[in-house]
C-alpha cells in the first residue's frame, strides 16, 4: 500500500518582455518500510537579452528501517550555450543510523563534516571556530582570552615567541613562582642554577652558581678576563673537573680533582708572559701516571729546544693514516728528509738461491711503491745476498742458499711523493 499527497503551483507569465516562471512542489510518499517527504521550489528568470537563470530549492526527509536522512539544498543555474548549467550549489544534511550520526555541509567544492560513532567524533573543515573555554581530559585548556594551560607538552615543529611587548614564555618553579622567562628581549633565568648573562659595551658576565661556570670581563672594576668551568660539588671537593682561563699573563688549565685527597691532575696547563714574549704549554703535569692521548688533525710543527727533566714517557708517537681497505691505522713516525714510512722483516734464501718478500698489503696502502722504494739487507752468515728485483707488491732477494737475513723497506708516504725538506714559516 502506498500513499502520495502532492500539490503543484501554476506557472505564470508576469511580464511581457522580462519573464519569470515559478514552480513549487510538496509531496509525501509512503510505502512499506519507507517514508519520503519533499518540499521544492524552482524559479526561472528570463532577461530582456534572452539570458536565463534558474534557482532551485529543495528540502527532503527520507525514513526507512536503516537510517533517517534530512537534507536542504539550493542551486543556481545559468543558460550557457542553450544548456542550464550549475554555477553554485549548497547542501546541508543529517544522516542517522544505528552506528553513527553524520552532519555534512557543502558549498561548491568546500565541504565540512562531523561524524560521531560510539568510538570517536571526527570533525573535518577548512576552519573550526571554538568560542569559550575548551578543555581536554581536564589536562589541557584553551581559555577565552586565547591562552593555554597544559600539564605537559611536546612541540615537533618551530615555536615563535615575540612580536609585541608582552609576548613571553614564563618558567615557573614547583610553587608557581616565575624563575625565568623568554620574551622578545631575550632569555632570563633567576633564582635557579642558570642565572643570567649580560652583554654590554664594557663587560660580559655569566654565573652558573654551584655548577660553577664563571665568565667575566669587568674591565673598570678589574677582574678583566676570567673563565672557570667546573663540574658540580665544587664546595665539597668530592670529585670534579675544571677548566680555567685567567687574564693578563694568561694561564690556561684543564684540571681534575678527586675525593678531597691531594690528588691533582692537570691534563693541560699553559702560560704566557707578555713582558718577555714567552709562552709555555705542558701536557700531563701528572704524578699519578694517568694516560694522556694527544691527537693532531693537521700539520704539527715544532720549533724550539726539547728539555727532559724527570719525565717518564709512555706509549709511542704515531701518525694516523686512513687506508682504502683497512680503515684507519697508526704508523710509527720515521723522520727523514722526505716523508717516508718503513717496514722490516726476516728472510731465508731457498735452495735455488731466491727469496721473495711480499709487502704487507696494509703497509702498501699507506705508501707509493710505484714511485720506487729502498730495501736494505743485513745478513747473518758468510755468503752473499742482494736485491735482484723490486715490484709493486713484492721484491726478490738472491744469494747463497740457506743464508738468513733481515730486511728494511723505506717508501714515500702516499700523497707526499715529491715533498722534501719543505720550507716553513715560524
Amino acid at each position: 500500500m502506498s500513499l502520495a499527497l502532492t500539490s503543484r503551483a501554476t506557472v505564470y507569465d508576469r511580464y511581457a518582455i522580462s519573464r519569470k516562471f515559478t514552480a513549487q512542489e510538496t509531496a509525501i510518499n509512503v510505502v512499506q518500510g519507507n517514508i519520503s517527504l519533499l518540499v521544492s521550489e524552482s524559479e526561472i528568470a528570463e532577461l530582456k537579452n534572452g539570458n536565463k537563470t534558474m534557482y532551485s530549492k529543495l528540502a527532503t526527509v527520507e525514513v526507512d528501517l536503516k537510517s533517517i536522512t534530512l537534507a536542504v539544498s539550493s542551486s543556481e543555474y545559468q543558460d550557457i550555450n542553450g544548456v542550464l548549467s550549475a554555477i553554485t550549489q549548497a547542501r546541508a544534511s543529517i544522516t542517522l543510523n544505528s552506528q553513527q550520526i553524520q552532519l555534512k555541509v557543502s558549498k561548491d567544492s568546500i565541504v565540512s563534516t562531523i561524524n560521531q560513532s560510539a568510538e570517536a567524533i571526527s570533525i573535518n573543515a577548512n576552519k573550526i571556530n571554538l568560542n569559550g573555554i575548551v578543555t581536554a581530559n581536564g589536562n589541557f585548556k584553551i581559555l577565552a582570552d586565547g591562552s593555554m594551560e597544559a600539564k605537559n607538552g611536546k612541540f615537533l615543529g618551530s615555536v615563535t615567541v615575540g612580536g609585541i611587548q608582552d609576548d613571553r614564555i614564563s618558567i615557573l618553579n614547583a610553587s608557581g613562582v616565575q624563575i625565568g622567562r623568554w620574551d622578545n628581549k631575550g632569555i632570563y633565568a633567576e633564582n635557579c642554577e642558570f642565572k643570567y648573562a649580560i652583554i654590554g659595551s664594557d663587560n660580559f658576565q655569566t654565573d652558573f652558581n654551584n655548577g660553577r661556570m664563571t665568565l667575566y670581563a669587568d674591565y673598570n672594576n678589574t677582574k678583566e678576563w676570567y673563565a672557570r668551568i667546573y663540574q658540580s660539588l665544587v664546595v665539597s671537593g668530592s670529585g670534579y673537573l675544571g677548566l680555567h682561563i685567567s687574564s693578563k699573563h694568561i694561564s690556561l688549565g684543564i684540571e681534575y680533582y678527586k675525593n678531597n685527597l691531594a690528588y691533582s691532575f692537570d691534563a693541560l696547563t699553559g702560560t704566557w708572559d707578555y713582558d718577555n714574549n714567552v709562552g709555555k704549554i705542558i701536557f700531563g703535569n701528572n704524578n699519578y701516571n694517568s694516560t694522556i692521548n694527544v691527537e693532531v688533525r693537521g700539520n704539527l710543527k715544532v720549533n724550539g729546544t726539547t728539555t727532559l727533566n724527570n719525565l717518564q714517557t709512555q706509549g709511542s708517537k704515531n701518525r694516523i693514516i686512513r687506508t682504502k681497505s683497512f680503515g684507519v691505522v697508526a704508523q710509527s713516525a720515521y723522520e727523514t728528509a722526505e716523508p717516508m714510512f718503513g717496514d722490516v722483516g726476516h728472510g731465508i734464501i731457498n735452495e735455488f738461491g731466491i727469496c721473495t718478500i711480499f709487502i704487507d698489503p696494509k703497509f702498501a696502502e699507506t705508501v707509493s711503491t710505484e714511485y720506487g722504494y729502498y730495501v736494505f739487507l743485513t745478513k747473518y752468515s758468510s755468503g752473499d745476498a742482494w736485491v735482484s728485483e723490486k715490484g709493486l707488491t713484492t721484491f726478490t732477494i738472491c744469494g747463497t742458499p740457506g743464508l738468513e737475513f733481515d730486511w728494511e723497506l723505506k717508501a714515500h708516504q702516499k700523497g707526499y711523493e715529491f715533498d722534501r725538506l719543505k720550507a716553513v714559516e715560524i
